[in-house]
């Protein structure tokens, strides 16, 4: 965790529950929308507990990999030059000279299916400046927003 972490974070927190708000009127009735910013909440305390266990407890994982020894590259070469991180994030897993100080590094790169993680990470770390917790707390969103979107078909069945 970094200072970072502290300052990025609490901001997407702020526009996390501010979309909440709003859209809760639309996606739900007033039986259902009583449990909406409790499910986001229990969603977003979940992402970053387990960054916390993951950091402190266990001194790493798979989500501390996919962002320590994949995206974190990504993110480099957006610093060094936004082309060279497009270009890392449409890869198709052969190391190209221009992107291989970068592509060499990433433990995931050969490996696509766990490289299409890697890529949706960098592109979060874009919005959340590489900021491990902010961009947890945006896959916890968009999680959220998939299971009550299932949580609603199946209520309206």
């Amino acid at each position: 965790m970094e200072l970072k972490d502290l300052l990025v974070t609490p901001v997407w927190l702020i526009i996390i529950y501010g979309v909440a708000f709003v859209i809760r009127r639309r996606l739900s009735d007033p039986v259902t929308r009583k449990y909406f910013i409790p499910a986001l909440t229990v969603r977003l305390m979940g992402a970053i507990g387990m960054g916390l266990i993951y950091q402190f407890y266990y001194d790493g994982g798979d989500t501390f990999n996919f962002f320590t020894h994949g995206s974190q590259y990504i993110w480099e070469a957006w610093k060094d030059s936004p082309l060279k991180a497009i270009k890392l994030i449409f890869a198709d897993g052969q190391h190209h000279a221009d992107t291989f100080v970068y592509s060499s590094q990433i433990w995931y790169y050969r490996d696509l299916p766990s490289y299409f993680v890697v890529r949706v990470v960098a592109v979060l770390d874009l919005l959340t400046f590489h900021t491990y917790s902010a961009t947890a707390c945006l896959f916890a969103t968009i999680s959220c927003m998939g299971l009550c979107s299932m949580f609603r078909s199946f209520y309206q069945l």
